[in-house]
């Protein structure tokens, strides 16, 4: 993943939020309809995989710090 993938991720992340809020109101002011719902579920499902595939992709990330962190020290590369 490249960082304009991440920012174009977090853009669809935005609008998801944006649909959830949107869905809320409706929601919020008896206006439930099965079209509400259904905008609803499928912003939360679409918003929650996108999280889980950032959030992935940093831990990935932090574990590859975390070994080249280690490596460097093995190597007597290392900070002390």
């Amino acid at each position: 993943m490249t960082p304009t993938d991440l920012c174009q991720i977090m853009k669809e992340i935005q609008v998801a939020d944006y649909v959830l809020h949107a869905a809320f109101r409706h929601i919020a002011n008896d206006e439930i309809s099965s079209e509400h719902i259904a905008a609803f579920m499928d912003a939360s499902i679409r918003r929650d995989r996108m999280m889980a595939h950032v959030f992935s992709y940093v831990a990935e990330l932090r574990k590859q710090k975390s070994y080249a962190a280690i490596d460097a020290h093995r190597n007597g590369n290392g900070k002390h």
